[in-house]
């Protein structure tokens, strides 16, 4: 179980650092050269996982690929634009917020991370990381 919630928060470490959504977080984590960790809400997560601004994700997902992460059958009467927005909706929805308790376990692994990765090779951690949980549905 471990194993798996340490997957599923470094899967959502590498999201994270494609989204630039200035937003406010659930919890900041502070770390001594100024560096930061956001832990988004739920409302913050569904704009900041709709949101990218370097690799242009959205222009080129295609709809087999929207359809498949929605779990829905692609309807041949449906354009890419309306499957799209669709698609935005659905990933607003499929994220959540962190308790508290997730806020705490989070930030202990985020602390070693930091540590690790800093005596490894500092320029490692990104200025400010933002952090959201998804359901797991897509």
């Amino acid at each position: 179980m471990l194993k798996s919630t340490q997957i599923l928060l470094f899967s959502c470490l590498l999201l994270s650092f494609s989204c630039q959504a200035q937003i406010a977080p659930v919890k900041e984590i502070r770390f001594p050269n100024g560096k930061i960790c956001l832990l988004l809400d739920s409302i913050s997560a569904g704009k900041a996982i709709t949101t990218d601004r370097i690799d242009g994700y959205f222009d080129k997902v295609n709809v087999s690929e929207m359809s498949i992460q929605m779990q829905q059958p692609i309807d041949p009467g449906k354009t890419r634009a309306t499957v799209h927005q669709e698609y935005i909706q659905y990933l607003k929805t499929d994220v959540e917020g962190f308790t508290a308790e997730e806020a705490s376990f989070v930030e202990g692994i985020i602390r070693k991370v930091y540590q690790t990765s800093t005596e490894v090779a500092p320029y490692l951690f990104t200025d400010t990381m933002k952090l959201l949980k998804t359901t797991g549905r897509h």
